[in-house]
């Protein structure tokens, strides 16, 4: 496709732009958003007064929009001068991608793994220093577990904050959980650093972590490592059961049928990434008996557990 040079661009609409009348907010973020967006369409180096005579935006205040992008690696300078996009654009939109990946391969593996222990399934995620239910697919027994899609959870509250902090180092730890810990409200979590530092490598080691009345009293956990690509840790599958019926021997039957679950779905994030491979959900196994799989997975509804 030809780029356009400067003589030919043509200039956005106020409200193709995203200017002031046509967003509500800060006038700064709706220029920042618009001065994005023209480079985009310009599709080349630009200049700060070329943006701001198209856009119609004062020069000083262009230049003070433009340095934070700068300094946030949204816009860099270019070595010939002017400015172009910057690398963190395209890191922000490949974490999108990854994740839309990752849900969308995640749907049968949650249904599969629920219609296996009967218990109530969540895929969770490591966000700014908590961890967020990104999916989950309600047990199928009488009394089950609920969760809530988008519940933000301290790491220190659950299995699921073990695992996916399972790739830091006990340095970086030392120095990100004092941030992040909370008490619970049952005061069983560990807000101690160094426990949980050590429980944390223990994680590391098995790729599961069982947990009992934690943050609510009578519901237990099993959480396993799902690995993207690079190797690293990119979700945490979690089995959320009734103590009642974590007996020893079921207690072994829902680790090992966890852990296949999230190696399952690694494998398929692996093959997913693959250059030129096409996206495939993992197929359901063949049964000869089991449950039904009753209840569709959500990821985007309502209701709570923090395990």
């Amino acid at each position: 496709m030809r780029r356009q040079t400067g003589a030919s661009r043509q200039r956005p609409s106020h409200a193709e732009s995203g200017g002031e009348d046509a967003a509500e907010g800060s006038p700064s973020v709706a220029r920042a958003v618009a001065i994005l967006d023209y480079m985009h369409h310009a599709g080349s180096v630009v200049s700060v007064i070329e943006i701001s005579r198209s856009l119609g935006i004062p020069s000083s205040s262009a230049y003070q929009i433009v340095a934070p992008l700068v300094a946030g690696g949204l816009i860099e300078r270019a070595s010939t001068g002017g400015i172009t996009l910057g690398p963190r654009l395209a890191e922000l939109a490949l974490k999108r991608t990854q994740r839309e990946r990752l849900l969308y391969l995640a749907g049968p593996v949650l249904g599969e793994l629920r219609s296996d222990t009967g218990e109530t399934v969540q895929l969770a995620v490591l966000d700014r220093g908590e961890v967020v239910v990104a999916m989950k697919a309600d047990g199928l027994e009488p009394v089950h577990v609920t969760t809530e899609v988008g519940r933000r959870i301290p790491v220190n509250w659950s299995a699921a904050g073990r695992i996916l902090l399972s790739d830091f180092s006990p340095g970086e730890l030392r120095c990100t959980l004092p941030a992040f810990v909370r008490p619970s409200p049952l005061g069983t979590a560990t807000t101690r650093i160094p426990t949980l530092i050590r429980q944390i490598g223990d994680a590391r080691r098995r790729g599961v972590v069982t947990q009992a009345s934690q943050s609510q009293p009578g519901i237990g956990a099993v959480a396993a490592r799902v690995d993207s690509p690079d190797g690293r840790c990119a979700a945490a599958l979690c089995l959320l059961v009734p103590v009642h019926r974590m007996s020893r021997r079921r207690l072994r039957m829902l680790e090992n049928a966890t852990t296949a679950a999230a190696t399952r779905l690694s494998a398929a994030l692996i093959g997913s990434d693959r250059p030129g491979e096409r996206v495939v959900r993992p197929a359901p196994r063949q049964r000869t008996s089991g449950r039904s799989n009753g209840s569709r997975v959500a990821a985007g509804s309502r209701k709570s557990h923090p395990d």
